[in-house]
């Protein structure tokens, strides 16, 4: 292949390149896209998806964008503007097609539960009934005039425990439906590196730039999931909640990235930015809460800036984590959380917690069960100018 030759998206890979293999994205943006690596990567045969120059100049010019364009908008009523979209084609995680993102020049609406809630500018509401959207443009303007994107895919999904040994580098990705970036199997050594990764999903099903599970695959227990969801990894990426990096509105809720089950995942050099729920969370399997747990995760070097929850969240059922030498600025609950859980509080703790930054955040660390902060180990961190 030559740049003159080059596939014209993302998703003509699928299917169409073998592990090893390495895909090169020059500048540009692919909407409705998606990526689903191959299966049979290994240490020695590592599958790449990389921007083709990552310099300055280039940075997230390679954008994957899981969004649809939403067109032929007709007036409704007052400002409220309406337009037909099923959603029929898109990924359907239990709500039916429903879409919760909506973006406005890269200007994120606030999804409503009714068409009564589009009472003010940037607010939508799905009708699924109706196959209808329902939208408050930003602006009063006529949004057949704007780029409007709706949320169909996450732009890379792994559905298979096989698709192994992959990396990422220096592209853009945006716009997921559930998540951005989304595992619902457990592969394994999957590498971020100089990714952005934007936090546009689904409000009311866990919604995240990452999502990281293991509890589709088949056999999924205790024993038999040792197997999977090890050893995955983002290096130097940045993760906000805008359609646009660093940007946008956010009243949304969800969390950077969510951690089911996962053992020896690596946060190292990342910035998490403007977030309405926490950074970073670690927590037992939704599915079967009491046959796994999390261990040995790392979070280190990272900053975690105006969040609204907490920075690090180990919810549930970890232990033997690493967070260290963070900064922690403006967290609004707590820069760390730790034991938020109900189900078996008995394999909390051994966390290792050193060396990090808490400035002007409600509270450092917040231990929910007093027997972590004594089977742990907390030092030389700093704190000061703290909100409470």
């Amino acid at each position: 292949l030559s740049w003159s030759t080059a596939w014209a998206t993302p998703s003509y890979t699928n299917g169409r390149i073998a592990a090893g293999d390495t895909v090169l994205f020059g500048a540009g943006r692919w909407l409705n896209s998606q990526i689903v690596a191959p299966s049979g990567g290994a240490s020695s045969r590592r599958t790449v998806y990389a921007c083709s120059t990552l310099t300055v100049a280039t940075k997230n010019s390679a954008i994957i964008s899981g969004a649809e364009p939403v067109t032929n908008w007709t007036a409704h009523s007052g400002n409220i503007w309406r337009a037909p979209w099923s959603g029929s084609s898109c990924f359907d995680p239990g709500d039916g097609g429903k879409s919760y993102t909506l973006t406005q020049n890269d200007q994120l609406f606030e999804p409503m539960s009714s068409l009564a809630g589009v009472n003010a500018a940037g607010k939508f509401f799905h009708n699924l009934s109706t196959n209808t959207i329902y939208a408050w443009p930003f602006g009063n303007v006529n949004p057949n005039s704007s780029e409007m994107l709706c949320s169909c895919k996450p732009p890379v999904i792994f559905e298979s425990e096989n698709q192994d040994h992959v990396l990422f580098f220096g592209l853009d990705f945006r716009m997921g439906k559930q998540g951005t970036i989304v595992w619902r199997a457990g592969a394994d050594s999957i590498a971020f590196s100089h990714c952005n990764l934007s936090r546009t999903a689904n409000l009311e099903l866990a919604n995240a730039a990452v999502i990281m599970s293991s509890h589709f695959v088949s056999n999924y227990s205790q024993s038999s999931r040792i197997l999977w969801g090890r050893f995955n990894s983002f290096t130097s990426c940045s993760v906000s909640v805008a359609s646009a990096e660093q940007s946008g509105v956010y009243q949304h809720n969800g969390s950077g990235a969510i951690l089911y089950d996962q053992d020896r995942a690596v946060f190292d050099s990342c910035v998490f930015y403007q977030l309405p729920g926490d950074g970073v969370m670690f927590k037992l399997s939704y599915t079967d809460p009491t046959s796994a747990h999390g261990e040995f995760n790392v979070v280190r070097h990272c900053t975690f800036e105006n969040i609204e929850g907490f920075g690090v969240d180990i919810y549930t059922g970890n232990y033997r984590d690493s967070i260290y030498g963070n900064t922690f600025i403006n967290n609004e609950y707590a820069g760390i959380q730790i034991g938020g859980g109900e189900v078996d509080p008995s394999d909390w703790g051994y966390h290792f917690i050193a060396n990090n930054t808490f400035y002007r955040c409600n509270i450092a660390a917040q231990y929910r069960d007093p027997d972590d902060s004594l089977k742990g180990v907390f030092l030389y961190n700093v704190i000061y100018d703290m909100e409470s």
